[in-house]
């Protein structure tokens, strides 16, 4: 029976509590809703969905999945336990987790997979090669050419062969006969039983002694399929691993740890917190006034990197990192018209800080423009905001460097550093970090762990483990290797983790060192309005955690630009300041302030020019345009604040018809964060499977006849008949919709088209899938004259590939 339909009679049968927990394992199969569950089946069956469910699995579980490929029939626990080992209750609790998961549906002898399973395994589940009677289908000749020449004719070449692994001794004894380096190659099927013959074989000496190749090809014990590529049977690979389909244990690896002070840790952990925080604001005051050019291939070059860096005093790999968690967290943004990175306007608006400092504070001192709302959140908050886009950025920093797939090497903030399975493999580090609370556990032994947990994730990003480890030591999640506690609720609840932070970081800094050189000596981290004054009324110097920051007459120019009094900043010094105000500093503030306001400097949006004076008093005094700011600057010259088309709009509005001389500069996009990616799809909420259950449950059971399955459990069978080898029988229409049963040995199916050979014609034939109506794979016995055809065709088809040079 199909896996599709098997399953859409399985699925109603489950309790809604076995339901949502599918639900829970794999929400793809429920976003968008489904209409009834035989679209359920047939998305759980469809080979993107099993991709994402067999990513979630661990080895015991991945190994239960490869076994029942690997048999002709249903596989059951004491199946599954004599192929891994391991008890029978393991067994049974692991086929029924893959029967939740729906990977597997349940049969009269135990659980048979999902077809779809084949095509994304692959055609080697365990690494093992196919079968010698399979093989014997596949290339019989050649088969039967070696089992003549081993005295094994007579009757099935296949068979003959492989029982030859049966007899006491017989592997050990061809070994112990073989040339030297025979067991070194067959070592190298360990990842694959297909390999590629050597091209120096060719120009081997045929009267000298065979070597390792010519000796397992003369021996049966590599099969070749054509004249370049050769085949470890299934036999040799079981009698290469001991008998053993999987010889690693079922079990996870133990990783041990050693244990971490957790004042150690804590310190560790909370001077990286302080560091990134302090370089976070370093590169965001840099980049608000001076944006970082991208090169033309995207990303940032190193003329453009190394300046930066020696700048801020910053490494260059450190900085990429920083540049990349930047922009993951929207503090900059590619501006599309110069080719910039810069700060995005929602975070570089200026914006009025009035009220306390702190606890308590000045008054009437406004914005600064150039600095950031990030210089305003608190230091958890700022950590919170990075550690979230960490975790579920898909940039992968530790790809910089490395060589890029066009050539050439990964710049940071390039597209080639992008992977999308990247958060997967931090949470389950930082998962795997949790079981080890007040301990480090040693790398390698992590990762045996973490590559137990995820095999498949593992094989795609396991290089990238080391870069990850490094990262979390950065971002402070971990300090002296040891998961921190703050660092283990990030994954949970990102503001509960930042309120654990805040309680560990130091209490800020409320005053301030004023010196006779014009300086003040800031002994910690400042509280954010306090820092942010200061910034105001000085220029920072140093890059330490001790920040420094110099009085001058420009840095003063710029709070009384902001509309403040030498009043008002010498209460403001002296209120926070642990001694008092030095005398150069005073008569500083004092002269500037004297000096300030000579010249007056105004803004204006657009101006209206005209000769008619008259005209121009009118419009001075209209109370309809009194929106708009005119003001006289000149004989015919009004300003506004208005933008142009703003107040030509207001001016057509009055009934004038004024000629606008240039347009608008045009807008920039301030959206926060990468362009180029896509936004994650929201989580499935109870709300939304509650109501997916109940449609579910209000629609028959089946699959009928004009569902939108039909086609895919059409491709479904047609496919199985394409790896069986077996002949069906379709259904199709014609443009004028009269049907036709037909006899056929299905090719290849892609595309939506069906390459089949037709037997009564003797010919291959191309037809459209949504021209079949039914599909049946033909029973063996009834499909001699199909099977003698798929047999001719097949042989044509090695004859060309043995004979193509």
């Amino acid at each position: 029976m199909s896996s599709i339909r098997a399953l859409s009679l399985e699925l109603p049968q489950r309790s809604d509590a076995s339901l949502r927990e599918l639900f829970a394992a794999r929400p793809d199969l429920i976003s968008p809703p489904v209409p009834d569950f035989a679209a359920l089946a047939a998305r759980a069956c469809a080979r993107i969905s099993v991709h994402r469910a067999l990513d979630s699995l661990d080895t015991a579980h991945l190994h239960a999945v490869e076994v029942a490929l690997l048999g002709t029939g249903p596989l059951d626990a004491k199946g599954l336990q004599q192929a891994t080992g391991g008890s029978k209750a393991a067994a049974e609790r692991i086929l029924r987790r893959l029967n939740t998961l729906a990977l597997c549906y349940k049969s009269p002898g135990g659980f048979l997979p999902v077809s779809s399973l084949h095509e994304v395994i692959g055609a080697h589940p365990a690494g093992l090669g196919r079968s010698y009677l399979d093989l014997a289908d596949a290339v019989g000749e050649r088969l039967q050419s070696a089992a003549d020449r081993l005295g094994l004719g007579g009757r099935n070449p296949g068979q003959a062969l492989a029982e030859r692994f049966q007899r006491t001794g017989w592997w050990e004894q061809t070994l112990a006969s073989a040339p030297e380096h025979t067991a070194a190659l067959l070592a190298k099927f360990d990842d694959g039983p297909v390999g590629a013959l050597p091209k120096t074989r060719r120009s081997r000496d045929p009267e000298g002694p065979p070597g390792p190749v010519d000796f397992l090809l003369e021996q049966a014990i590599l099969v070749p399929l054509d004249n370049e590529h050769v085949e470890l049977p299934r036999e040799a690979g079981l009698a290469l691993r001991g008998g053993r389909i999987f010889p690693d244990s079922p079990e996870p690896p133990v990783s041990e740890a050693a244990p971490v002070d957790p004042a150690r840790r804590d310190n560790a952990a909370l001077g990286a917190v302080a560091e990134l925080l302090r370089q976070t604001g370093l590169l965001l005051e840099h980049l608000g006034t001076e944006p970082l050019p991208t090169l033309r291939t995207g990303g940032i070059g190193v003329r453009a990197l190394r300046p930066l860096a020696a700048g801020l005093q910053i490494e260059p790999a450190r900085l990429a990192f920083l540049l990349e968690l930047a922009a993951a967290a929207g503090l900059i943004q590619l501006d599309v018209d110069t080719s910039a990175w810069t700060v995005p306007a929602a975070w570089s608006a200026p914006m009025p800080r009035t009220g306390a400092v702190g606890s308590g504070g000045p008054t009437g001192l406004t914005g600064l423009p150039g600095l950031t709302d990030w210089d305003r959140l608190p230091r958890a908050e700022q950590w919170q905001l990075l550690g979230a886009a960490w975790l579920g950025s898909d940039r992968v920093p530790g790809l910089i460097g490395q060589s890029a797939p066009a050539g050439g090497k990964i710049n940071p903030l390039a597209a080639e550093a992008r992977r999308a399975d990247a958060p997967v493999l931090r949470r389950l580090l930082l998962e795997l970090l949790g079981r080890y609370p007040g301990a480090a556990p040693e790398q390698d032994r992590l990762f045996a762990l973490a590559r137990w947990q995820r095999p498949r994730l593992w094989r795609r990003l396991g290089r990238l483990a080391p870069g990850i480890i490094q990262e979390l030591e950065i971002l402070g999640l971990t300090g002296s290797g040891a998961l921190t506690e703050f660092g283990n609720l990030l994954i949970l609840d990102g503001p509960a983790a930042a309120a654990r932070l805040a309680e560990a970081l130091p209490a800020p800094v409320s005053k301030v060192f004023l010196q006779a050189d014009l300086t003040a000596v800031a002994p910690g981290f400042l509280e954010p309005g306090l820092a942010l004054e200061l910034a105001l009324l000085a220029d920072r110097e140093g890059q330490g955690p001790a920040a420094t920051y110099r009085f001058s007459a420009p840095s003063l120019r710029r709070a009384l630009d902001a509309g403040q009094g030498p009043e008002q900043i010498v209460d403001f010094l002296r209120e926070h300041s642990s001694t008092s105000i030095p005398q150069p500093l005073e008569y500083l503030i004092r002269d500037t302030a004297a000096r300030h306001g000579r010249l007056q400097v105004g803004s204006a949006s657009s101006v209206i020019t005209g000769a008619d004076e008259v005209l121009l008093a009118s419009l001075l005094h209209d109370p309809a345009l009194s929106r708009l700011g005119l003001r006289l600057l000149a004989p015919g010259v009004l300003a506004s604040q208005a933008s142009p088309s703003e107040l030509a709009q207001a001016l057509r509005a009055a009934g004038h018809a004024p000629a606008v001389e240039r347009s608008e500069p045009p807008y920039r996009s301030a959206r926060a964060g990468n362009p180029d990616v896509e936004p994650e799809p929201a989580a499935t909420t109870e709300a939304e499977t509650t109501a997916q259950l109940s449609l579910l449950r209000s629609r028959p059971i089946g699959i009928p006849v004009n569902s939108a399955v039909v086609p895919q459990l059409s491709i479904e069978t047609l496919r199985e008949a394409i790896r069986v080898r077996r002949a069906v029988r379709l259904t199709m229409v014609d443009a004028a919709g009269n049907p036709e049963r037909l006899l056929l040995v299905p090719l290849s199916v892609a595309n939506g088209r069906l390459r089949v050979f037709d037997p009564a014609r003797d010919t291959e034939r191309i037809m459209s899938i949504h021209r079949i109506v039914d599909v049946d794979i033909v029973a063996e016995t009834d499909s001699a004259p199909a099977a003698a055809a798929n047999d001719r065709i097949y042989v044509a088809e090695r004859h060309r590939l043995e004979t193509h040079d």
